[in-house]
């Protein structure tokens, strides 16, 4: 699982400055907080599966996403979202996504995904 922040870039030469930052916090034994800052596409969609994968492999009842530090994400970072929310739904754990900027709600509910907003 990823304890410290993880700073990915992008390797499709755009000249990105913002590298995708993970945080991952276990505030109790039931629930897990992803903190994300910076560009989120295809290119940083591993870490955000492995992520996924450490939530629903084990024992969370909770997984709380803050999209909040965001400053880009596609449809890459939606998938995610709706697998994560799917693979957890399966094992009685729920995924609530906090997101109070304008970007990723508009994104969220667009696509009907709103439904995961805490």
């Amino acid at each position: 699982m990823l304890s410290e922040p993880n700073q990915l870039h992008p390797p499709d030469g755009r000249g990105h400055d913002e590298a995708l930052s993970i945080e991952v916090r276990r505030p109790d034994g039931e629930t897990m907080v992803v903190e994300l800052r910076g560009e989120a596409d295809i290119s940083t969609a591993p870490a955000l599966r492995e992520v996924g994968n450490d939530a629903a492999a084990g024992d969370l009842r909770r997984l709380i996403v803050d999209l909040d530090g965001l400053t880009f994400l596609d449809a890459a970072t939606l998938d995610w979202l709706a697998e994560t929310h799917n693979r957890l739904s399966a094992t009685g754990a729920k995924l609530q996504v906090s997101c109070h900027t304008n970007l990723p709600r508009r994104l969220l509910t667009a696509t009907r995904l709103d439904f995961l907003l805490a």
